[in-house]
């Protein structure tokens, strides 16, 4: 049985931009994907498609990338709190010092649920590059960021539109 009560996926931000935290709420295929490109874009994807955000989102885009340098995968929640997936071993060498105070800490204070969350998420998301698994990084909310814009991808390709219809998904 899973206690959805046990943890949270609106979490009090960060008292301060640029503090992390380990992600303790839903982190398998929870939130809306986005991804911060290696030209410092925010994109949302649909199978192949990619649309950037009509909005730039500069400081959520430098956030993600102090800890993850060539960008990757984040996800916005329905609560609007931003997260990650962090490999631990490709963190630059000025940042692995919060990496490690924050998980840490957030091995001292988790609940049994939360450390079974994470736990079950680092053992799925091991790899040879990331032998300790991807580690769910809670950036904050994006109140915090970018003047509070919410990001909305701008659709420019018509054939989006007719694929979408045609998806039984």
């Amino acid at each position: 049985m899973f206690d959805f009560q046990a943890f949270s996926n609106d979490p009090a931000p960060p008292k301060a931009v640029g503090d992390v935290s380990v992600w303790s709420g839903l982190s398998f295929k929870h939130g809306e994907t986005w991804a911060v490109t290696s030209d410092d874009t925010l994109c949302w994807s649909w199978q192949d498609y990619y649309f950037e955000s009509a909005f730039d989102h500069s400081e959520i885009v430098e956030i993600y990338k102090r800890f993850r340098p060539p960008g990757g995968l984040i996800y916005i929640n329905e609560h609007g709190h931003i997260w990650g997936n962090i490999n631990r071993e490709n963190v630059p060498a000025s940042e692995q010092e919060r990496i490690g105070k924050a998980f840490s800490e957030w091995q001292q204070t988790a609940s049994n649920a939360e450390r079974r969350l994470v736990t079950r998420r680092l053992k799925r998301m091991e790899s040879k590059s990331a032998p300790d698994g991807l580690l769910p990084m809670y950036f904050g909310h994006l109140s915090q960021y970018d003047e509070g814009l919410i990001p909305k991808p701008v659709v420019n390709d018509e054939h989006y539109f007719t694929d979408t219809a045609k998806d039984l998904d």
